[in-house]
């Protein structure tokens, strides 16, 4: 009986889908994404809801991005990781990870930098085994991302990504009460 992770808002939908397949336990790791200031959509790091926090140096020292404007972003996102928690941990309590065989997915990695802080963070938990699975990443960050968890899944794995809503015919924004509805539902449906 893995525990099936997804990262929110996206992680969410394919970690419903993965653990209604195997019949397995579903729960969510809240992490946020560091923006690079001229760039949202590329990711200089991660913070997750345990409080760790992944920088990607060779991005940050590339772009010269300075010190006071990372704190700023940390603390910019360490406010929405702290909102989803007071939201989504009110459906739904943490999981133990310790011990367990847990499966992190999100809807898929390009830089990978959100999806490394999820494993550092579930790995100071102790888990027997630790999988990521997701349906779309980057090949280079798939090879960093492998040495790190005991088995990769990856169903498309081109060489770059510009984005991964590239590789979707609907990427539309999940809010908040869709993650919330499907906490509630998948509780519900195992009861």
């Amino acid at each position: 009986n893995p525990v099936i992770l997804g990262l929110p808002r996206g992680g969410v939908i394919i970690a419903h889908e993965i653990a209604w397949s195997l019949g397995a336990t579903l729960d969510i790791l809240i992490t946020r994404k560091l923006r690079a200031p001229d760039n949202p959509e590329l990711a200089i790091g991660a913070v997750t809801e345990t409080g760790h926090v992944q920088l990607n140096n060779d991005i940050v020292k590339t772009l010269q991005i300075p010190e006071e404007y990372i704190e700023a972003e940390k603390r910019f996102q360490l406010a929405e990781v702290n909102r989803r928690v007071q939201v989504y941990r009110m459906v739904r309590k943490r999981v133990p990870l310790e011990r367990q065989i847990v499966v992190i997915t999100d809807d898929g990695v390009a830089t990978g930098a959100t999806v490394k802080a999820a494993i550092l963070g579930v790995r100071a938990e102790n888990p027997n085994k630790l999988i990521l699975a997701i349906p779309v990443g980057a090949q280079d960050t798939l090879e960093e991302l492998g040495k790190m968890v005991e088995e990769l899944v990856c169903l498309k794995n081109p060489p770059l990504i510009d984005g991964v809503g590239q590789f979707y015919q609907d990427f539309a924004q999940i809010d908040d009460e869709e993650v919330l509805g499907i906490l509630k539902h998948y509780g519900e449906s195992l009861n």
